[in-house]
């Protein structure tokens, strides 16, 4: 799990700029849920779903408190907010 952990911050610093690069203007089309903490480090630094917005046709945002392991912080309402996102999707 460290490996993969690190593999993907190393990623992120190197090769994955070079595939954002490759396709930056294309917006994705599938549904999608920017899920974060907002109380964290980036929901401070960004606006979340602006950021996504950029890249995503119609994405829907939701937050809970807390920053990086709001998951690990408040498990059911993460459950409850995947399943009301999924049959919503599967709704249509």
């Amino acid at each position: 799990m460290i490996h993969g952990s690190c593999s993907d911050y190393r990623a992120a610093a190197s090769i994955d700029l070079e595939h954002d690069a490759a396709d930056i203007e294309r917006r994705v089309e599938c549904p999608t849920l920017v899920f974060y903490g907002s109380t964290g480090q980036m929901a401070q630094l960004f606006d979340i779903p602006a950021e996504w917005r950029k890249r995503f046709s119609d994405p829907k945002a939701a937050s809970l408190p807390g920053g990086h392991f709001f998951v690990d912080q408040f498990p059911d309402d993460v459950m409850r907010t995947l399943s009301d996102f999924l049959t919503s999707i599967a709704a249509t």
